[in-house]
């Protein structure tokens, strides 16, 4: 995300406020990928399971910071049907305001748990 903030924040004209960039990874993944990407990262067996979307703050401010499991809420609901985002797909966008980073998930999840130790 670093990489596409800078990018942006350095072009010569930026013609709107505010300018609107999608930041997506260079893959789409599904929840199971996101288990297995865990499981590999942490060496052991991760449950999936659902939470209700009514439950996501309560879910997130079990294991995060409240303005950190605020956000996380905030995120998660914005991708569900309904939200501001559920409807993105970059998989079929040529704009020039849609970003593909490099790091794949287990890679991310690595520097993020490997950073909490």
């Amino acid at each position: 995300m670093g990489q596409a903030f800078a990018t942006y924040l350095l072009k010569p004209d930026i013609p709107e406020s505010p300018y609107i960039v999608d930041v997506h990874g260079p893959s789409s993944y599904t929840p199971k990928d996101v288990q297995k990407a865990f499981e590999e990262v942490v060496g052991k067996e991760v449950e999936l399971r659902l939470v209700e979307k009514k439950d996501l703050s309560q879910f997130f401010a079990g294991f995060l910071p409240k303005n950190v499991a605020d956000a996380f809420t905030e995120m998660t609901i914005a991708f569900l049907p309904g939200g501001i985002m559920a409807n993105a797909n970059a998989e079929n966008s040529s704009s020039d305001r849609v970003w593909r980073g490099k790091t794949e998930l287990t890679e991310a999840i690595r520097e993020l748990c490997e950073g909490s130790g």
